[in-house]
């Protein structure tokens, strides 16, 4: 369960997650977290939250952020304010280290989502690029679809998705928290 001061190693993509403050620390106001990309990292799939805006603030080295289809740089002191429903992803595209901190408001479940993200990837569930399939993402989404969604593909198709693979699903369920 996730806690001020948790830290989550994601081996694959080289991204740690330092958890600032949770949902029981804030009273479900906020979530903050530390990313530290340590090296160049691949585009993830982009995602957005429905219910959640985002605050991401710059602290070491550069950071790419794909918002609603454009590329933006952001470098050390610059802020980036995500709305609610903006599809995005967040990346360091240098061969620095870059060290972002980030508020997802309110907070809702977040913090298990990602701990669940971290684990598929520690575990070898994704792709050697990083990023789940198709059923992995249905599960993500099924679990958590106040705050976490995919862009591609479609919210309906999500929906389909889960569906289709519900009795899947449900075999899983002991592989997340």
């Amino acid at each position: 369960m996730a806690h001020k001061g948790l830290r989550l190693d994601n081996q694959l993509t080289g991204e740690d997650l330092l958890f600032l403050e949770t949902s029981s620390d804030t009273g479900g106001a906020y979530l903050e977290v530390k990313s530290i990309f340590h090296y160049a990292t691949i585009e993830p799939p982009g995602h957005y939250h429905p219910n959640q805006e985002e605050i991401i603030t710059v602290l070491t080295g550069v950071i790419s952020v794909r918002l609603d289809g454009q590329l933006r740089v952001a470098a050390e002191g610059d802020t980036i304010y995500i709305p609610k429903g903006a599809k995005h992803s967040v990346f360091n595209a240098h061969n620095q280290e870059a060290v972002i901190q980030w508020k997802l408001i309110p907070a809702l479940n977040s913090e298990y989502v990602l701990e669940n993200l971290t684990i598929l990837s520690n575990k070898g569930v994704t792709k050697e690029n990083g990023k789940l399939g198709l059923f992995c993402r249905s599960r993500i989404t099924e679990k958590f679809p106040g705050e976490f969604r995919w862009a591609k593909p479609s919210w309906p198709m999500q929906k389909i998705a889960i569906f289709l693979f519900y009795p899947l699903i449900n075999v899983m369920k002991g592989r997340l928290k």
